[in-house]
């Protein structure tokens, strides 16, 4: 940096080759590290992450940045999320195959919504279909091909499958061991589902 910091020191590491770092006083220039970390991302080789590190006691640590930008933060680390994922998926779908399983690996879509400044991620779950299914916000489930019946936050997902690993989950909805209509009332019971718009 050209000056001494007024205030702590923020970096982000978007890739192998890169390292930005800003003056976490100086918001308009912190915030700007999120939009870099995204142009590195959109650049697309030797991904690692858009989350945030503040330099504290002689070490690097987890940045929680302020609410007047933490969204902007947000939005970029959920892409970073779905490029991973999709990297994972390709490489996924290719053992899959290399093994005679018929399983749809679903892929993390990011819905932005109009005047909510936080995007949030979503995969599709469809009837009868044996689906590995990533981490996301919520899961769209699908009776055809043209409509969703019902939206789930994740957790409330996990928690009726009762199949959750730690990055994602194997599961059968419709097939033999999960009846759709039995799991999506007890979902509407416990009131976790939210209405399509």
């Amino acid at each position: 940096m050209p000056h001494a910091a007024r205030g702590e020191l923020v970096a982000v590491v978007p890739d192998r080759d890169t390292f930005f770092v800003a003056d976490s006083v100086d918001l308009q220039t912190a915030e700007s590290l999120a939009l870099l970390a995204k142009q590195q991302l959109e650049a697309g080789e030797r991904i690692i992450t858009a989350q945030p590190f503040v330099l504290r006691e002689g070490r690097w640590q987890v940045y929680e940045p302020p609410e007047a930008i933490r969204s902007i933060f947000s939005n970029v680390a959920l892409q970073f999320r779905a490029h991973n994922w999709a990297d994972f998926k390709s490489a996924l779908e290719k053992d899959l195959a290399n093994r005679g399983e018929d399983i749809f690996v679903a892929s993390i879509t990011i819905r932005e919504e109009p005047g909510i400044e936080i995007h949030h991620s979503m995969a599709v779950w469809s009837k009868g279909v044996d689906t590995i299914l990533p981490v996301v916000d919520r899961v769209y489930f699908y009776d055809d091909d043209a409509n969703a019946t019902r939206v789930a936050v994740w957790a409330h997902v996990a928690r009726v499958i009762s199949t959750v690993l730690r990055c994602f989950a194997i599961s059968r909805w419709g097939r033999t061991h999960i009846t759709p209509s039995r799991e999506l009332r007890k979902l509407s019971r416990l009131q976790l589902l939210l209405r399509i718009q």
